[in-house]
């Protein structure tokens, strides 16, 4: 498909997101590993905090505009161009694209320039969250720009029957990717456990602090089950990006604080000592979720997880086995979950914590997720991805 002509480019793959922060926290273990068997990565993004630390671990970082959520052809068409830009001067021999601008603009760019890209679609996101004039807008890029990516990955089946369906990709490109892995050595609840307070249940949301991550619903639950059990503690950790007008306003937040509805952390780098001294995790998000790496994070710290059934959400959870499944958009369903988590003994919930860890290392640990990469790229690129490439590119 191509592959020859850029095998002299081999040694140089892009990765390209909409946020730094996202391309640190779930694929740093890929392109560390590339940059181990003698690749040169380059990480594409806005710059933030995380900029520096991709720096700090060898990768190369060019910064590009923040991307917005809204559509703005304007503001698009200057994206597509400082891509193009960036790949004519690089001339990679792969590129991973992630996230819908990305995946739709970053993909053109290649087909401008005749490199290969593949997209990864971590959700379908708010585009195609109801059909409105942005869903059709949305749908005709992805399906135009998609004929030229060399595959399209997904985090859940569901997703990708959904852009099959719906005619924007071939089933024959598609792949459906396990999460993008969660490194289970390093979110370990072992350095933690003395933290645990077993005598208040403390309920922890983490995420954006948008309406479609169900922090609403969060809120109300914790209005219920507070009528039963008054000293539960129900913890709200994550960004408050007041420029998105999806994101719940500053004010409410504050007034949920003020009623002693529930705790505002606000946002920290490293999340293990929260989600450790927690007792269970809660995310009743009906956004268009790949598999949220935050639900991971907590099951690998085996930490019981309550979450909707829906797309991606559900993929974390075996109802009743390691944490619970309640109806998306349903704050009374999630308050009961919640007290039925409570009712167990603490000998029952700290199997379903163990469950989830487990479950974490079997399915899901970030290695199994590099290494399928490294397959798929080795396939595209004739070389064999082994510690021994080291030689080969040499």
């Amino acid at each position: 498909m191509g592959n020859s002509e850029h095998l002299h480019n081999n040694k140089v793959i892009i990765f390209t997101g909409n946020q730094s922060m996202a391309l640190f926290k779930f694929r740093l273990g890929i392109m560390v590993e590339l940059k181990q068997l003698g690749f040169k990565v380059y990480a594409i993004a806005p710059p933030d905090v995380y900029s520096k630390k991709l720096v700090e671990k060898g990768i190369e970082f060019i910064p590009i505009p923040t991307i917005p959520y809204e559509t703005n052809p304007l503001k698009d068409l200057f994206f597509f161009f400082r891509l193009y830009k960036i790949y004519q001067k690089i001339q990679p021999g792969l590129i991973f694209h992630y996230t819908i601008k990305p995946n739709i603009y970053g993909t053109l760019a290649t087909m401008c320039l005749g490199l290969p890209s593949f997209s990864i679609v971590p959700g379908r996101g708010h585009a195609f969250h109801k059909k409105n004039w942005l869903f059709y807008v949305a749908k005709l890029l992805y399906k135009y720009s998609q004929k030229h990516a060399v595959g399209i990955w997904f985090l859940n089946e569901e997703d990708r029957d959904f852009f099959v369906e719906q005619s924007i990709v071939p089933l024959s490109k598609t792949m459906v990717l396990p999460g993008e892995g969660v490194n289970t050595t390093y979110y370990s609840v072992k350095e933690f456990r003395k933290k645990k307070n077993q005598e208040t249940t403390t309920f922890l949301l983490l995420g954006r602090l948008l309406w479609e991550k169900g922090v609403g619903v969060f809120a109300e639950a914790a209005q219920l089950v507070k009528e039963k059990y008054p000293n539960t503690k129900f913890q709200l950790l994550g960004f408050l990006d007041k420029s998105d007008h999806r994101v719940v306003p500053e004010k409410t937040v504050s007034g949920w604080i003020q009623n002693s509805v529930l705790d505002y952390l606000g946002e920290v780098q490293d999340v293990r000592p929260y989600l450790a001294q927690s007792n269970c995790f809660v995310l009743p998000s009906f956004y268009g979720e790949g598999l949220p790496r935050s639900l991971m994070e907590a099951a690998s710290m085996q930490i019981p997880l309550i979450t909707t059934a829906h797309p991606g959400c559900s993929r974390a959870v075996l109802n009743g086995i390691n944490g619970y499944l309640c109806k998306p958009k349903d704050s009374l369903d999630l308050a009961e979950r919640m007290i039925q988590f409570i009712e167990l003994t603490n000998s029952e919930k700290l199997e379903m914590g163990n469950t989830g860890r487990s479950l974490m290392q079997e399915q899901f640990e970030e290695k199994l997720i590099v290494d399928i990469y490294l397959r798929k790229m080795g396939e595209f690129l004739s070389i064999n991805l082994t510690k021994e490439m080291e030689v080969q590119l040499a």
